[in-house]
C-alpha cells in the first residue's frame, strides 16, 4: 500500500477508536495500531496524526476526549500533572506508568519514616507536616543529593523550576480536589519558603488559573488536567496538587510512605534509564544537535524541567558513550 494511503487508513483508524463511545477496553489490535502511530510519527506527533473535530454535542465530545487521554495512559502510563485548562491533546504527558499505578522501577531504598498517609486506606493521618530531614546539598555533577534515597538526583531545585518558568503559571492555583473532597485557595502556595517566588508575578506565573504557555521556558504547552490524574490513581490524599508538590516538601525535609513511589516516578521519567531524559538525549544525537539546543523537542525539555531536571552535558556524553560502545561491540 502507497504511504499516502496508508496514512489515510491509520488516520481512519485512530479516529475511529478515539470516536468510540461503547467501550473503554484497550484491545490488543487497538494498542497495535497506536503503537504503530508513535513508531512511525514519534510520540510528540501522535496528537497531530490523530487530531479530528470533535462532536458538537457535549456529553459525546466529553466522552472522546476521555478517550484521548485514556489512549495516553493506556500506551504511555501517562505523565502527570502541568494544571490548566486542557484539551486533552498536548503531549507529551508527564509520567510513566500505568493506570491504575503499577509498581514498576523502584528506588532501593526501604526506609520507614513518620507517615502522613496509611498506606493501608490512603487515608490523612491526622497532624501538620512535620520536615525531619536536612536539605539537600549539591555534588560536583550539579545534582542534588539526598542521602536517605541516593538515587534520587534531580539538578533543580523547586525554586529553581518555579523561577524558570513552569506549569504555564498555574501549578498553584485554587482547585477543587476529587481525591480529597475539599477546595484548594492559596493554602499550598503559602507553604512555599518567600525566597522561592522573589521576583515572580504571582498571579501570572504562580496561581493563575488560565494555562499560559508564554510563562513556560520553552514557550510551549505540556501535561494532562489534574482531573485527569485524579481519575488515573495517580493523586494521593496527603499531596493533592500532584508530583512538584510532594517535591516542594519532601526538598524541605518532610518524609512520608508515598516518598518510594514518588522517586520511583521520577526515575522513570529522569533518572539514568528515564524514559523522557533519554528520549531527549536520542534526539539530540541523531540531530547531531547540542545538548542544550532549545528547538530540540521543547515539549520534552519543558516536561523534564517540571520534574527537577535539565539535562547536562555530563549526562548527554554518558549516553553518547554508552550508545558508541554498543555499536563497536
Amino acid at each position: 500500500m502507497e504511504k499516502g494511503r496508508f496514512e489515510a487508513r491509520l488516520r481512519l483508524l485512530l479516529v475511529d477508536y478515539l470516536s468510540s463511545t461503547n467501550t473503554r477496553t484497550m484491545t490488543p489490535v487497538r494498542k497495535h495500531i497506536l503503537q504503530l502511530v508513535v513508531f512511525l510519527y514519534g510520540e510528540e506527533n501522535f496528537d497531530q496524526l490523530g487530531r479530528f473535530s470533535y462532536s458538537k454535542n457535549k456529553e459525546v465530545a466529553d466522552q472522546q476526549r476521555k478517550y484521548v487521554n485514556y489512549v495516553r495512559l493506556s500506551l504511555y502510563g501517562g505523565i502527570e500533572e502541568t494544571h490548566g485548562d486542557r484539551d486533552g491533546l498536548d503531549h507529551p504527558p508527564e509520567d510513566v506508568g500505568a493506570a491504575p499505578p503499577v509498581p514498576g522501577q523502584q528506588c532501593k531504598q526501604k526506609k520507614t519514616h513518620p507517615k502522613l498517609v496509611d498506606p493501608a486506606t490512603n487515608k490523612e493521618t491526622v497532624g501538620q507536616i512535620k520536615y525531619s530531614a536536612k536539605e539537600p546539598t549539591r555534588n560536583k555533577k550539579g545534582e542534588l543529593v539526598f542521602p536517605d534515597f541516593p538515587e534520587f538526583h534531580p539538578n533543580m531545585t523547586p525554586k529553581e523550576v518555579l523561577q524558570a518558568g513552569s506549569f504555564g503559571g498555574t501549578y498553584f492555583r485554587p482547585i477543587y480536589s476529587s481525591v480529597t473532597g475539599k477546595q484548594y485557595k492559596d493554602e499550598a502556595f503559602l507553604e512555599l519558603p518567600n525566597d522561592w517566588t522573589e521576583g515572580l508575578n504571582i498571579k501570572k506565573k504562580v496561581t493563575s488559573s488560565k494555562y499560559d504557555e508564554a510563562v513556560n521556558t520553552y514557550k510551549v504547552k505540556c501535561g494532562g488536567s489534574l482531573e485527569m490524574w485524579e481519575e488515573s490513581g495517580w493523586i494521593h490524599k496527603q499531596d493533592p496538587y500532584g508530583w512538584f508538590q510532594w517535591y516542594c516538601r519532601f526538598y524541605q525535609g518532610r518524609r512520608s510512605a508515598d516518598d518510594e513511589r514518588q522517586v520511583g516516578r521520577w526515575l522513570r521519567c529522569a533518572g539514568p534509564t528515564g524514559r523522557w531524559k533519554n528520549n531527549l538525549i536520542m534526539k539530540c544525537y541523531r540531530g547531531g544537535a547540542q545538548y542544550n539546543d532549545p528547538n530540540i523537542s521543547p515539549v520534552v525539555r519543558q516536561t523534564l524541567q517540571h520534574w527537577g531536571y535539565r539535562l547536562t552535558e555530563d549526562d548527554y556524553q554518558a549516553k553518547v558513550k554508552q550508545l558508541k560502545r554498543k555499536r563497536v561491540v
